[in-house]
This record gives structure tokens, C-alpha cells and sequence, in this order.
């Protein structure tokens, strides 16, 4: 094995193994020129006459969807989500539901969907959320952990895309009309180990495929992750280094919330009130 592929099987096997020591990287203050943009975009969308509204948001996947390595138990990136939801003044409330499950992968996922308590509460969903595909790439490791090479994930990678493609198909059945936000996989080893590239190329490959998909359907879209874990914030949850911590939930919250601004949909989630005394028409 040359010396790039140790580093890559070096920097896996930490992925897998690690109850590493903590790591502290320099934390960088919230981005006031990404807060002015979604001020901005928000203006743009939204006149002051919007009114509004009550909506709901159903959340599915993995191990980032049950909000693992936040501090506290209330579904990682959402609580984030509803507050800057919340902050727009366009909903009165948010009822959220959180069925992500740690460690589940694609073909866990679309059985997931099955499941009644799923079915009914996608079918009133205003909002579909998605976060899969990080257990899918672990999977590949574990199987190929003793001589692991990139040609593993491209031998996995028509099961990936042939269980995205059923996973959206089996959302859109549910629901014609639910906004639908598949959010991509990222690089745990960016800030860890940055002089190991092979990885990237692994995740920009998933995402690619996810984008694929998304792009034919509408009303879906592809929200990318990986930059965060590239920009030098502490943003990974020190038990682990492979979840994120309660900062790297808020940033991935956060580019959520800018793509439900860039998509354009939120004038569309939910039931408006007709006066400005609360009452809703009868």
C-alpha cells in the first residue's frame, strides 16, 4: 500500500475508532455578511402584507436528523431551523416531527417509509427534510476495512443511486406537494487531516449523485453541507469528531433555511390567516 493510501486507511480508521482525545480549532464568530443575505432575500420574497402562518415539517434519515452530538435532545439542526423559521414573521407556529434514526442508511430509510406513523404525518407535511447517505459510505468502509481503496465506493455507488432515486420516488408518492430538502454528506477528515484529499473525492461523488436526482423533480432541492466542515470552525462533536457539535447543527440549519429562501416555496407551506384580528376563514 503506497503512502496516500495509508494516510486515507489512517484517517478511516479514525472515523470508526474514535474516542480520540479532544481537538479544539479556533471558533470562528457567526458571519454577519451570511445574516445581511438572508435579511436581504427575505425582504425580496416577502412583502409586508404576507400573512401568517401555521406549517409542518417532517424530518427523516440518520444519525443527523436524531441530532446526534448536540447537547441537547431536541433533533439537532431543527430547533435552529425553527427559530430562524420563526424570525421570518411569516408562521404563527411550527410542528415538527423527527424520525431520524442513528446509523440508518438508504435501504433502512426507504423501508422507514412504510411505516403508518411516517405515512401520515408526510402526507400533511409542508416541509419533507432529508439527511441520509453518511452510513452508506461507512458501510463501504467496514466491510473494506483491511484493504479499503477507492474502488470500493464506486462498486457501492449504484446501490446508493438506485436507493436515492426510490427513497424520493417513495416521498413524492406521499405527498405531490411538500417541498422536499435533501441535505448532502460531508467530510469529517477536512479539518482533522486535510492532507488527505481521496476522501473528498468519495463525498463529492454521493453528493453528485443526491444533486442528480434532486434536479429531476420539482419542488426538491439539494442542500450542500461539505463547505462547513471545511472552514476551519469547531464544529464537530468532541465525544466522536464525526457528528457535529451544537455550532455545526446551527450552520447546517442555517444553510437550510437560505435554500427555503433561494427555493422560493414558503409563501406555499400552510394555511394563511385572512385578517389581521387571527381568525381563520371558515
Amino acid at each position: 500500500m503506497n503512502h496516500s493510501k495509508s494516510l486515507f486507511l489512517y484517517g478511516l480508521i479514525m472515523i470508526i475508532l474514535t474516542g480520540c482525545s479532544s481537538l479544539t480549532y479556533q471558533q470562528h464568530e457567526p458571519r454577519q455578511d451570511v445574516e445581511e443575505s438572508k435579511q436581504y432575500l427575505y425582504k425580496e420574497k416577502f412583502p409586508l402584507e404576507f400573512l401568517p402562518r401555521s406549517m409542518e415539517i417532517v424530518a427523516v434519515g440518520d444519525s443527523l436528523t436524531k441530532g446526534v452530538g448536540s447537547s441537547t435532545d431536541a433533533g439537532g439542526y431543527l430547533p435552529f431551523l425553527e427559530e430562524s423559521l420563526m424570525e421570518s414573521g411569516g408562521f404563527l407556529s411550527i410542528q415538527s416531527s423527527n424520525f431520524g434514526v442513528k446509523g440508518h442508511r438508504t435501504d433502512q430509510l426507504l423501508k422507514r417509509l412504510n411505516e403508518e406513523v411516517i405515512i401520515e404525518k408526510m402526507k400533511t407535511a409542508d416541509v419533507i427534510v432529508v439527511t441520509i447517505g453518511g452510513n452508506d459510505i461507512m458501510k463501504v468502509i467496514k466491510q473494506n476495512f483491511n484493504q479499503l481503496d477507492l474502488g470500493d465506493f464506486q462498486q457501492a455507488m449504484p446501490t446508493f443511486n438506485e436507493n436515492i432515486s426510490s427513497i424520493l420516488k417513495r416521498i413524492r408518492d406521499l405527498n405531490e406537494g411538500a417541498t422536499v430538502y435533501l441535505i448532502g454528506v460531508y467530510n469529517p477528515l477536512s479539518r482533522l487531516l486535510p492532507q488527505i484529499t481521496e476522501f473528498n473525492t468519495v463525498i463529492s461523488l454521493w453528493n453528485e449523485v443526491s444533486q442528480k436526482h434532486i434536479d429531476s423533480y420539482s419542488n426538491m432541492y439539494f442542500v450542500d453541507i461539505s463547505h462547513i466542515f471545511t472552514e476551519g470552525m469547531n464544529v464537530l462533536y468532541e465525544e466522536d469528531l464525526f457528528h457535529p457539535n451544537d455550532l455545526g447543527y446551527e450552520l447546517i440549519a442555517e444553510s437550510l433555511y437560505k435554500k427555503m429562501i433561494e427555493s422560493q416555496r414558503m409563501d406555499s407551506w400552510g394555511t394563511p390567516l385572512i385578517s389581521t384580528g387571527g381568525e381563520e376563514e371558515s
